[in-house]
């Protein structure tokens, strides 16, 4: 492990990541309780709107950057206002938050991704080798995965909500039962499962992935916000009828609304890594 500093900012090498801290944020690791690893990119884009929803807030606070030469980056970008290309790391009270906004791409076929895990395996470890390092309680992993309409009641799933999203407690546990399977790609099977094999707690919320259209992914996004916040995150945000989080979700979708009509395409919107915003 190697640092340096670079204009006020912390530079730390982990592996095969480099975290960019700032000045504040580095000095602060040793509060940090929990870690919140948000994914996004996947099919339908519920878990974007939910996490502009937390890090939008005025008590979360951006302290960091994660880099890596695994990381799929558009060859293009713009100068001076460059587009940021790494991972933010944000920060609500004792909890990290961990947004993973690109991932390398893949092609939904039967062995059409086999160079996936050699870009997949070795940051994923990095990460929650830092995070063990940082002695937290646990990880909360937030992923979207295929529709479940099989998912019954089990010791291993809590469903939520009408099924629409799904809490895995504790991922991949010995249980009396065998629990239901969520179908996933990486990095959502992958960051559990590294997790569970290097000692590290790992809870994973699902939300379903039902196809369904902006509107309703819109109050799925708010409603997932609500309950994560409460029973999950504990993060004292405000989540009254037209709080915070609510408005910054109806402002997201509105945008996205836009860009449809602008775009004269009445599919659902999907977000991908590779891709950014396109309709499915």
């Amino acid at each position: 492990m190697s640092e340096n500093n670079f204009w006020g900012r912390h530079m730390k090498n982990y592996g095969d990541i480099d975290i960019f801290w700032n000045e504040k944020g580095w000095f602060e690791l040793g509060s940090i309780d929990n870690v919140t690893i948000i994914t996004q990119g996947e099919g339908g884009f519920t878990t974007m709107l939910m996490g502009n929803a937390v890090v939008e807030n005025d008590n979360c606070e951006k302290i960091g950057t994660i880099l890596s030469k695994y990381h799929t980056v558009d060859a293009f970008n713009i100068i001076p206002k460059t587009a940021d290309i790494g991972w933010p790391i944000y920060r609500i009270n004792n909890t990290m938050i961990i947004r993973i906004t690109s991932w390398y791409p893949l092609v939904f076929a039967p062995n059409a991704n086999p160079s996936a895990w050699i870009y997949s395996y070795p940051i994923i470890k990095s990460l929650v080798e830092f995070i063990k390092n940082l002695e937290v309680r646990n990880i909360e992993y937030v992923c979207s995965g295929e529709q479940m309409s099989e998912l019954k009641d089990s010791k291993s799933f809590m469903t939520k909500s009408k099924g629409r999203w799904a809490r895995v407690i504790p991922s991949w546990a010995d249980q009396d039962e065998e629990p239901t399977d969520i179908f996933a790609s990486t990095p959502s099977w992958a960051i559990p499962y590294i997790s569970k094999i290097m000692g590290v707690p790992c809870n994973v919320s699902c939300i379903i992935n039902q196809d369904e259209g902006i509107d309703d992914q819109k109050q799925t996004a708010i409603d997932f916000y609500r309950w994560f916040n409460k029973f999950i995150g504990h993060w004292d945000i405000d989540v009254t009828k037209k709080g915070i989080g609510q408005k910054t979700i109806e402002k997201n979708v509105k945008e996205l609304k836009e860009l449809q009509s602008e775009l004269k395409l009445n599919k659902p919107i999907y977000k991908k890594p590779d891709e950014g915003v396109m309709f499915g």
